[in-house]
């Protein structure tokens, strides 16, 4: 199943509800067919890492199965958390002393 695919999914059961922080990289998932892809300037482990960190009030067994296999994409590619991969993203970025401070 291509990110494309699973975004069309998500939207499907997570309907009006959605988070809107996570809006931006759904939207970016709905033009991406592999987690290996980029969108501009982001790598889709670090688009699919932001989107699971603000994922959190989605709920249900879609939701479950789907965050499962979006998490084994990132491990087989990454073998991290992937909000332990978004603070690294921010460190390399110089970005995470930024964040703690707002």
């Amino acid at each position: 199943m291509t990110l494309r695919e699973i975004a069309n999914e998500i939207r499907k059961d997570w309907g009006g509800n959605t988070n809107h922080a996570a809006v931006p990289y759904l939207d970016a998932m709905m033009q991406m067919v592999s987690i290996e892809d980029t969108f501009f300037m982001d790598s889709g482990l670090m688009i699919v890492s932001y989107f699971l960190c603000n994922a959190s009030t989605w709920k249900g067994q879609v939701a479950r199965d789907i965050k499962k296999e979006l998490n084994r994409r990132i491990k087989k590619n990454t073998h991290d958390d992937p909000c332990n991969y978004r603070s690294q993203l921010l460190r390399e970025r110089g970005e995470i002393n930024k964040e703690i401070s707002q």
